[in-house]
């Protein structure tokens, strides 16, 4: 099918040339949308007890709304009570709660509250909640509100608008900014690259050109599937770090057998065979890629899932455009691709290097094999000590210039705000709680939470007065309206009156911020005593909150991480089985990618947990990363496993030995691969400099794996491996399963003995 499809591609190369430039400029009109549909939400786990109890408060709790802004508002010269500060944030208050998206907006000064006065009273705090639940709603109001403070205050303030949506609004903001600084510094670092394996100006520029019109195409439809489905920034991420990469490397195999090709043939035979050959390759390379990151949906995470759709969407792209665009430019463009041949060694002299290299390697593969595996296995040692975790309630991964989070910085240094970041104890009760009777229970509950290790404060309806009894407390939530303001939102915020008073909110308040490791073992200890305590009381609790979210969010990774595993390694495996007719291959892939995976995982964790080469230790590394990180480098890796040894195959078929198949199929792939890797670096290094973390610790170890994977396991262990298992390599399939139809290499040197 193949075959007939490429033949019909070569027959009418204008006709798909022409629909390919329909396509990229349709693509243009669609592809700036993407930024404005996405979210930077999705690090939570919408099944979790901490997702039922956000979803009660949501019900229950409305002015607990997530999606509030704080605007910080600071003078170093005059107080909070001066009129020069306290009327323009009054009139600025009355401007924006005018305003349709606003739900209210609350100062310190009605009531009177101090807890939101900071800076010795030099600093004031503004709540304003939206009248929006949909957070990238939120986070696209940011910029209006913005706006209306700098308008409304006196260039004396200064102010930072943060919160939940801002901080999304900047790291949305922040990615889009990534991406383009990562493609400055990638596309120059490819160029060079190129014209290191091609030795020509023509057969540079094509790859490229072909990444000009797969990268749009993706993120125009991935703009399709984003106006339906909630996705997050990091999608265009993966369709710029995968694609980048992918479509270059596609390309450059492509491109580097239809130059040889023409040596011998006219320029639509020599497409025909580089595509029955390498775009082969390419077909199931990109296939396991696609397999590969498609795991990731396994997790049911709405992170994971866009990762997975930015990067199935790109390489299914990239894959389409080298069997149809790319070899239809191929024919139109014919012997002139030689033009603009660089000076340089012949592709002879390099091939005769690696042949000496190989030799010595199949002559010796123990003496190759076993430090080659042992240098991996020291460098996953670190992969023991792993702690994953995703940063909540953080502005660590923003840059340090950000308004949002220099606005969050100043707020936790300079404000009293114990109930910024609690932990949220939603209770439910059958009976309203307004008599001594039902309050009971959660009175208990309270004193207990008091005593728990690790609490800073609780703040529950039964704490406003020390002195109540839990008689006047069920008196007061009864007769709540006639009670003064300041104790009017005291039970407001904290029992749902509003709503048949029968679910409370209690507010613990760890005594360390809500990222660190006593505040994660707080959650579980809570988690494992608050069933105990409540029962056979009648009452129901959930643990919510920041913390409680982002621990959720690791146990769930932590649940599915052997099941995506699984998943990978069992498709990988039928794909190659079937690619090489081979269940000796593919098994080794599968050892040697895992071994490369624990390797830059190593790397990753010595960097930046333990802080090596950096001087800062984080202390753990985002859940999201050794995920994105398995699927992404086993995709990845198999490119190079199934272009060498597909040509290794194709030799074998030709007759000749293991030995010599090896010899000659490393010899004529490893500069390629090398360039090839070197591209996937290029890519990768660029995106480790940006400031978004998550994508700086991808960057990092995947330009560790990949190069890893050409330079130690592709022209080391797997020429040495496939010698010392011989006709292993090739059992059991090689007689059972149909062989697909290969040009048989020229073969013009004589067969001797290593």
């Amino acid at each position: 099918m193949l075959k007939k499809w490429i033949e019909w591609v070569t027959g009418h190369p204008r006709w798909v040339v022409g629909l390919w430039v329909g396509v990229l400029l349709l693509s243009l009109l669609w592809a700036p949308r993407l930024p404005g549909v996405l979210s930077a939400g999705g690090f939570s786990n919408p099944r979790s007890p901490s997702a039922v109890a956000a979803r009660v408060m949501a019900r229950d709790f409305p002015q607990q709304n997530p999606n509030t802004l704080l605007v910080v508002v600071a003078n170093s010269r005059d107080t909070v009570w001066s009129p020069a500060v306290r009327r323009p944030v009054e009139h600025l208050a009355a401007r924006v709660r005018r305003q349709p998206w606003v739900q209210s907006v609350t100062t310190p000064y009605h009531p009177l509250n101090p807890v939101m006065m900071g800076d010795q009273g030099h600093a004031a705090l503004v709540i304003v909640r939206l009248a929006t639940t949909h957070s990238t709603v939120a986070q696209n109001l940011v910029p209006r509100l913005t706006r209306l403070v700098a308008e409304g205050l006196p260039a004396s303030d200064q102010f930072w608008v943060t919160g939940g949506p801002a901080l999304n609004a900047a790291l949305n903001t922040a990615t889009q900014q990534d991406v383009t600084a990562a493609e400055r510094i990638a596309v120059p670092l490819l160029v060079i690259v190129l014209l290191w394996v091609t030795r020509s100006l023509v057969a540079t520029a094509i790859p490229l050109l072909v990444a000009g019109f797969v990268l749009p195409t993706t993120m125009a439809l991935a703009y399709a599937v984003a106006r339906y489905h909630t996705l997050n920034i990091l999608l265009t991420n993966a369709i710029s770090m995968i694609g980048l990469g992918v479509v270059v490397d596609y390309a450059l195999f492509i491109v580097s057998r239809y130059r040889q090709e023409l040596e011998s043939a006219i320029p639509v035979v020599a497409v025909e065979r580089a595509m029955a050959s390498a775009g082969r390759a390419v077909f199931f390379s990109g296939l396991t890629v696609m397999v590969s990151l498609a795991a990731l949906f396994l997790a049911r995470l709405m992170i994971f899932t866009s990762i997975a759709v930015g990067g199935v969407l790109v390489v299914a792209v990239a894959v389409t455009a080298a069997w149809t665009l790319l070899p239809a430019g191929l024919v139109l463009l014919g012997p002139r691709i030689r033009r603009g041949t660089l000076p340089g060694a012949a592709p002879t002299v390099a091939r005769t290097r690696w042949r000496r290299w190989v030799d010595r390697v199949i002559a010796h593969p123990l003496a190759f094999l076993v430090p080659g595996l042992l240098g991996l296995a020291v460098l996953a040692v670190p992969v023991a000590t792993v702690r994953m975790q995703v940063p909540v309630a953080s502005a660590r991964s923003l840059p340090a210039q950000s308004p949002a989070r220099q606005g969050l910085s100043f707020l936790t240094q300079h404000f009293h705000a114990p109930d910024l970041f609690p932990v949220d104890i939603v209770v439910a009760s059958p009976t309203p709680l307004t008599t001594p009777q039902a309050l009971q229970p959660i009175a208990t509950l309270t004193a207990r939470l008091q005593a728990v290790p690790g609490v800073a404060e609780v703040i529950g309806p039964t704490m406003w007065a020390p002195q109540w009894s839990t008689a006047q407390y069920a008196a007061a939530i009864r007769d709540w309206r006639t009670l003064p303001a300041a104790l009017q939102n005291a039970v407001t915020d904290t029992v749902a009156v509003a709503h048949g008073g029968r679910t409370a909110l209690i507010m613990v308040v760890p005594r360390t911020g809500p990222n660190s490791v006593a505040a994660h073992t707080l959650v579980a200890r809570l988690r494992q005593a608050i069933p105990r305590w409540t029962a056979g009381t009648g009452i129901t609790a959930w643990i919510g909150g920041q913390t409680a979210t982002g621990y959720d969010f690791d146990r769930s990774v932590q649940h599915r991480l052997p099941g995506i595993i699984l998943a990978v390694f069992g498709v990988s495996l039928v794909i190659l089985a079937w690619t090489f007719r081979s269940l000796g291959l593919p098994l080794q892939a599968l050892v040697f990618n895992a071994l490369v995976t624990l390797a830059s995982l190593g790397g990753l964790v010595a960097v930046f947990q333990w802080g090596w080469g950096t001087g800062h230790a984080a202390g753990s590394i985002n859940s999201v990363t050794p995920v994105v990180l398995f699927a992404v480098l086993f995709g990845l890796s198999m490119d190079y496993e199934v272009f060498i040894v597909s040509r290794i195959r194709e030799y074998r078929q030709a007759g000749l030995s293991t030995a010599h198949s090896i010899r000659e199929g490393v010899a004529e792939t490893a500069r390629l691969v090398t360039g090839a890797a070197a591209i996937m670096i290029a890519v990768f290094v660029a995106f480790a400099t940006v400031p978004v973390g998550v994508v700086r610790q991808l960057g990092f170890a995947l330009a560790l794996a990949i190069a890893l994977d050409a330079v130690v396991v592709r022209t080391v262990i797997v020429p040495a491996a496939m010698r010392v298992l011989g006709e292993f390599n090739w059992w059991p399939l090689a007689r059972r399963l149909p062989s697909p139809r290969v040009p048989a290499p020229t073969l013009s040197w004589k067969e001797e003995s290593p």
